[in-house]
């Protein structure tokens, strides 16, 4: 199964890395050429400011658009392989159990359509199903923090292709609303890839002020997000019995 691994070109140090680790790993993996949000690209026409602002106070950055693009063309990708693949961001560090992860999300990834390797996060996560080698799959209905690797089906990718042509949330965040585009945050465990924490490459995300009609949207806009996923939680839960 392919990886790609996202990278802008001026992060050489980060692509040396996981081409060593990688190559180490005698893993098939492409590097491939992330979006510049220094620079205009065409997916910045998805990107609806307004919207964002007035839900969400604080603007998306170029940078933070530019992510999601890059995960949007590798979504692209996979519908167009019509087959599995692996994302991982730049910052992904394998761990020894990564081998036997990856032929155990193949064996799953038709029933789940998504897989996390890493998904850090405060909240309860429930298990679905425990496995026979020690691993198991577990839905977070709050999502997950960060995108950083994940396997994805081409009918996963299709779901989240569909929702997406309006952008007012950052890629993971996207990702994480199971309720929209009905892809299931399923989480593989143990986790089988690690976070570098290096200094990220997306900038220019604090300092804006918030009035109180603001926060108050905000406040009932995530208030509304919630009771959607937990509704969609309950809805998992009737179809995979968990």
């Amino acid at each position: 199964m392919k990886i790609f691994v996202i990278n802008l070109e001026r992060s050489t140090a980060r692509r040396e890395r996981m081409t060593q680790a990688l190559t180490e790993a005698e893993l098939d993996f492409e590097i491939f050429p992330a979006v510049d949000g220094s620079k205009d690209f065409e997916e910045l026409s998805h990107y609806n400011d307004r919207k964002r602002r007035f839900l969400r106070i604080r603007p998306l950055t170029k940078g933070e658009i530019a992510a999601f693009a890059s995960h949007y063309r590798l979504w692209q990708k996979c519908v167009n392989m019509g087959e599995p693949i692996i994302i991982f961001e730049d910052d992904a560090v394998l761990t020894p159990n990564f081998h036997e992860a990856i032929q155990t999300a193949k064996n799953n990834i038709a029933q789940y359509g998504c897989l996390r390797f890493y998904g850090h996060r405060g909240g309860k996560h429930r298990t679905v199903s425990t496995l026979d080698n020690n691993f198991r799959i577990d839905f977070s209905r709050k999502g997950v923090l960060g995108s950083v690797a994940y396997m994805l089906s081409p009918s996963a990718a299709s779901k989240l292709l569909a929702h997406s042509d309006e952008w007012i949330f950052g890629q993971d965040v996207y990702m994480n609303l199971s309720y929209l585009h009905k892809v299931g945050c399923f989480v593989l465990k143990p986790y089988s890839i690690d976070h570098s924490w290096e200094d990220t490459t997306i900038h220019g995300r604090s300092g804006y002020k918030k009035s109180i009609f603001s926060k108050l949207v905000k406040e009932l806009h995530v208030a509304s997000i919630r009771i959607r996923s937990r509704l969609f939680e309950y809805s998992i839960q009737k179809k995979l019995h968990f």
